[in-house]
């Protein structure tokens, strides 16, 4: 990656944007909505941008930039002035002083990108291309826009709210995330989303009375194909997002390892010829062990699991485990 995705808080800090034409604007609104304090610094600004700056406590300076606009207490400054020697001199005065510092439309000269945005407040999309594809950006931005519900951020505050209670109700980690899982996939985030605060709020009750903790662990076992990420089911991506932990097969590439759950354990049972290689039966009763202690085991291997994956002899042993599968 060439940059780390990062959401930072900028509300009551400084933030100081050179420029006060409409690129500096639409800056300045997504500043706003987050709670920034903004200071701008150009010969002539726009009325909205310097009543957006007054309103937020900042101030509004009309003139030329000079170095000495950024201090080091900033959180982040902005060079959205058409011009490049301007930009230039913004962009070194920043970094000289720690400051992050976004130069529109010049990936060379900026260590921080705006990147576009599908607010659902507080779930919050955050999309980039490293400023190379604008365009294409924007076309899948679209069609993201149209999957996720209006009222997803209505879901993350009813979940929020909820936490605690779930919390001291379910103690354990482990079917706790499962809970939630089914709450996420069923009738309380159907409720939610359709604007039934209440009736969600009786149905996450009824379910924390009647629920039996799903402590029990299974195994899926999944085939990764012939290793192109855009070739793998949508089934197994599904599973790849539950699993606890991963048994991969050393034919399983990296580029698809990455879609795993981020906080899923990944232990390598492959075998390699004239290298390290673990024993089957050694896999079979790690599989088996790791299910009985409740765990979502993700059995992952190249290709397809039952030509020459040995995913037949897999299935014996946990039947014969009597461990789901």
């Amino acid at each position: 990656m060439n940059y780390l995705p990062l959401f930072v808080r900028v509300a009551q800090r400084d933030c100081l944007i050179v420029g006060g034409g409409s690129v500096a604007l639409r800056k300045a609104r997504l500043l706003e909505r987050a709670g920034a304090r903004l200071h701008i610094v150009a010969p002539q600004v726009g009325a909205e941008l310097a009543a957006m700056a007054c309103a937020s406590g900042g101030e509004v300076l009309l003139r030329t930039f000079v170095d000495d606009d950024v201090r080091a207490d900033l959180a982040l400054v902005v060079a959205a002035t058409p011009d490049a020697t301007v930009q230039q001199r913004v962009a070194a005065a920043a970094q000289a002083q720690g400051v992050w510092v976004n130069a529109v439309d010049s990936a060379a000269l900026s260590n921080a990108i705006f990147p576009s945005i599908i607010d659902r407040d507080p779930f919050i999309v955050a999309l980039s291309s490293g400023g190379g594809a604008p365009v294409l950006l924007r076309h899948w931005r679209v069609r993201l826009e149209a999957l996720l519900p209006a009222r997803l951020g209505d879901l993350v505050r009813f979940a929020a709210t909820a936490r605690a209670g779930v919390a001291a109700q379910i103690a354990a980690a482990i079917p706790r995330r499962r809970f939630w899982e089914r709450v996420f996939a069923g009738p309380i985030a159907e409720r939610v989303l359709g604007a039934d605060l209440t009736g969600a709020e009786m149905l996450l009750r009824q379910q924390l009375a009647d629920t039996k903790l799903d402590d029990a662990g299974e195994v899926y076992i999944v085939g990764a194909g012939p290793g192109a990420p855009d070739l793998l089911t949508l089934r197994a991506l599904q599973l790849m997002q539950r699993a606890d932990v991963v048994l991969h097969d050393q034919l399983v590439p990296d580029a698809i390892l990455d879609l795993v759950r981020r906080d899923a354990d990944r232990i390598s049972v492959g075998k390699r010829g004239g290298g390290d290689s673990v024993e089957q039966a050694h896999s079979h009763t790690l599989m088996i062990a790791l299910a009985r202690a409740g765990k979502r085991v993700l059995r992952l291997k190249g290709g397809d699991p039952f030509v020459f994956g040995r995913g037949g002899e897999e299935v014996e042993e946990l039947i014969a485990a009597g461990v789901p599968f």
